[in-house]
């Protein structure tokens, strides 16, 4: 007698059968791009790549995302453009939708492409990044991030993917003590900022939709991602947020005193403050092709865990990759301290008051420490550990920035 398969058995079916379909959101992101890359470096286990990308008028989604992997990816893949758009050609479908749209504004025809593809993974890395505190960011990564989730999973309700893999932070699961396991999620927990409080919501609402449609979810947690340092060009990142963006932010505030941004960045300025930092903490970065290589391999591959660490064993300390900013904005004077700053100049009280407090959190608080046995498995399956970033490693990420003004070329005046 004929018995249907449940959900789980049917994701144990996909895997065998040697033809695939992978769906992706978030493929022009500093992730995302690569993990679309490391796709199409893959064998042919990957047969189709179905990109899901915001509308435009001009060019369109497709055109833009070509023209990336031909270009960037090509660079990354150490490919001719014309190999590249040969292989984008053969396995990748680029469909238009929208997060803020019901329904992602999927028109009838992508649907159609969506559900007469067997999706045997898909993956949702789209998301908002920022650390402001602000209404104006809370409204953003409450509509992109927890909202913009909650209409991906209504259209999974359609389309019925044998797994999805969602992309999560290494710091959704709040300030808790002890080690943080890749599954621990208290979202009682202490949040320093919207963003990571979206991560956490919309992480619970894909693991429910999950057990809800008894469909296996995998999620993903990567700690700070930074630039390249495994694929070319080294340093590589397609925006300067999270510590790039302090240095961008400390590069706008030099230029409020200097007379401009293009003088910031000609030019050394003496600014006298002192920064807390906490000496015995560090930043936890990670490289963004580094995690898609885990990535690119978990989505290729079955596995039996539901959650794991992307992050790096070894932290960045504080106090090294503060002063190599400061350096290389050209900024003296600025003395780090282990202790919190007493009676703060008018200076200090206009970086406190600017940026200090986004950062705060990250700078000054003891080190969230990760469990990284999921991670070693994976690891284990890539063959690539974590590269170390020391100050070398930060030198680099810190040049590819600085060689393109972190993002303020078009602000030179």
């Amino acid at each position: 007698m004929f018995q249907a398969l449940s959900a789980r058995d049917t994701v144990r079916a996909l895997w065998r059968c040697p033809l695939s379909t992978l769906a992706l959101t978030g493929a022009t992101g500093l992730l995302g791009r690569c993990v679309l890359y490391e796709l199409l470096r893959a064998p042919d286990d990957v047969t189709h790549i179905i990109v899901l990308g915001k509308p435009a008028a001009f060019p369109s989604f497709r055109a833009r995302l070509l023209a990336l992997a031909t270009t960037d990816g090509a660079t990354y893949l150490g490919l001719d453009p014309a190999d590249v758009e040969a292989m984008f050609d053969a396995r990748v479908i680029a469909l238009e939708a929208d997060l803020d749209q019901e329904g992602l504004g999927l028109s009838e025809e992508a649907l159609t492409v969506l559900t007469s593809h067997e999706v045997r993974t898909f993956f949702h890395g789209a998301a908002a990044t920022t650390f402001k505190t602000d209404a104006k960011a809370k409204a953003l990564v409450d509509r992109v991030n927890v909202k913009g989730t909650e209409r991906v999973l209504g259209v999974l309700d359609v389309v019925k993917p044998a797994r999805v893999v969602y992309v999560s932070s290494a710091y959704s699961a709040g300030r808790i003590e002890g080690r943080v396991g890749p599954s621990d999620l208290d979202l009682d927990g202490h949040f320093p900022n919207p963003y990571q409080t979206s991560k956490a919501v919309a992480e619970q609402s894909v693991r429910a939709w999950g057990e809800r449609t008894e469909t296996p979810v995998v999620v993903v947690r990567p700690a700070t991602i930074g630039g390249r340092l495994l694929e070319a060009p080294r340093g590589h990142v397609p925006k300067y947020d999270v510590f790039l963006g302090w240095a961008k932010a400390m590069l706008l505030m030099k230029a409020y005193f200097a007379g401009g941004v293009k003088s910031a960045l000609a030019s050394r300025i003496q600014w006298d403050m002192r920064l807390h930092v906490n000496f015995d903490s560090g930043l936890n970065i990670v490289p963004c092709d580094w995690c898609a290589k885990q990535v690119a391999w978990l989505l290729r591959h079955e596995v039996e865990r539901d959650a794991y660490h992307l992050a790096n064993p070894l932290l960045t300390a504080h106090p090294e990759y503060v002063t190599q900013m400061i350096d290389v904005l050209g900024i003296d004077g600025l003395k780090l301290q282990a202790d919190p700053v007493d009676g703060p100049t008018d200076a200090e009280q206009f970086y406190i008051d600017r940026l200090g407090h986004i950062y705060a959190p990250y700078v000054e608080a003891a080190p969230l420490l990760f469990d990284l046995t999921a991670q070693e498995e994976l690891v284990e399956g890539t063959g690539i550990p974590c590269p170390r970033v020391d100050a070398a490693a930060f030198a680099d990420l810190l040049a590819f920035a600085r060689e393109r003004d972190f993002g303020l070329e078009d602000r030179t005046s």
